[in-house]
């Protein structure tokens, strides 16, 4: 993606190749004013690797900012980086959930679905030509691919129980999601599925699964543990062992020495960030914690570049997320990319390699 492509989508401007034109956000007016346009052109019968399979929908609104912080929480101005997004799904435009994009000072704020439904759930490939996410746009939550020069969408997987929680290779060519019980792989065209590990029953399953950097292995969670698993032998161990609490969302570092997951800890019942080392079997609430202790709930961390982790504050009052991002560090406070006005969550990282 070396350069901006910007293509007309019926009546509105679709910023494509997003990763690499930070000013398409900022200065392209991307507002639909048109009910009848919203709800895109995929016809929600789209299959896997089929060309013409339809479009993520008109693109959405962009103010320029993600919103004025909210909670007390400082905003992420100090964060600015031209190369780098955040992708994430938010109710923001009347209840319906899409997906955005926006840099992680808050510019650039763009949506990059918009249809009635539910999408959510981004990940990003690892050339930030892709976004995989779930949707309902066929029936059932499945798993879609969004290229982002184009705006084109095809259908990967078919299940029958619904499928969620997509995550690239870091080679491109294959996905991890969850379905059940159970963490899968597939091939971006929907073939060579592969089922990695199943648990007893869709309560005690492995879900959130990610890659290894080096693709040998997925790290996932069980509810109240983290593991991992290696592809070639099926062999699994414990990288957080298990436990009577909440203990999942694990991420990993891009250098893969380290894995950030959401964990209840205090006896408020709160979730709140820790990480562990990749390499050995830690106990819960015995790694590093990365959030406060008297934050609210903290939940789905993405790791960034350096020590920079953006999550999901909770306000479980309201039941409303907002996006932060927070370093690794001791005494480290989290500032809010998104206001608390609407409910974002599920945040992903895109950052140009280290």
């Amino acid at each position: 993606m070396s350069q901006m492509i910007v293509k007309k989508l019926g009546r509105v401007l679709f910023c494509g190749a997003l990763l690499s034109a930070p000013a398409c956000g900022a200065h392209v007016n991307l507002g639909e004013d048109d009910p009848a346009s919203a709800a895109g052109s995929s016809n929600g019968n789209s299959t896997a690797g089929s060309a013409g399979s339809g479009s993520a929908g008109s693109a959405g609104t962009s103010n320029g900012t993600a919103g004025q912080p909210g909670s007390g929480l400082a905003s992420c101005s100090s964060e600015a980086d031209a190369n780098t997004w955040i992708a994430f799904d938010s109710d923001r435009d009347r209840y319906d959930r899409e997906i955005y994009l926006v840099h992680p000072d808050g510019s650039a704020l763009t949506r990059v679905t918009n249809r009635p439904g539910i999408d959510q759930e981004p990940a990003f490939s690892p050339d930030g030509e892709w976004l995989s996410f779930t949707s309902d746009r066929d029936g059932s939550l499945q798993i879609y691919l969004l290229e982002l020069a184009t705006g084109e969408v095809t259908q990967v997987t078919h299940h029958d129980g619904g499928a969620d929680q997509s995550s690239f290779s870091h080679d491109g060519t294959r996905l991890a999601f969850h379905s059940g019980p159970s963490s899968f792989t597939i091939q971006l065209d929907g073939t060579d599925e592969q089922l990695i590990a199943s648990g007893p029953d869709a309560t005690n399953g492995y879900a959130n699964p990610q890659f290894t950097p080096d693709d040998t292995a997925l790290v996932m969670d069980r509810g109240n543990e983290i593991d991992v698993f290696t592809l070639a032998s099926g062999e699994q161990r414990y990288i957080v062992q298990n436990w009577t609490t909440t203990i999942q969302a694990p991420s990993l570092s891009p250098s893969g020495i380290d894995v950030v997951y959401h964990v209840t800890c205090d006896v408020e019942g709160r979730k709140s960030l820790w990480t562990s080392p990749y390499s050995v079997n830690t106990n819960p609430c015995e790694g590093v914690r990365i959030t406060p202790p008297t934050e609210i709930d903290s939940e789905h961390p993405s790791w960034g570049p350096g020590d920079r982790i953006v999550y999901t504050r909770v306000d479980d009052v309201n039941n409303t997320g907002q996006i932060a991002i927070i370093l690794r560090e001791r005494g480290a406070k989290p500032c809010a990319l998104t206001d608390s006005g609407a409910d974002d969550r599920n945040p992903v990282w895109h950052f140009p390699a280290e």
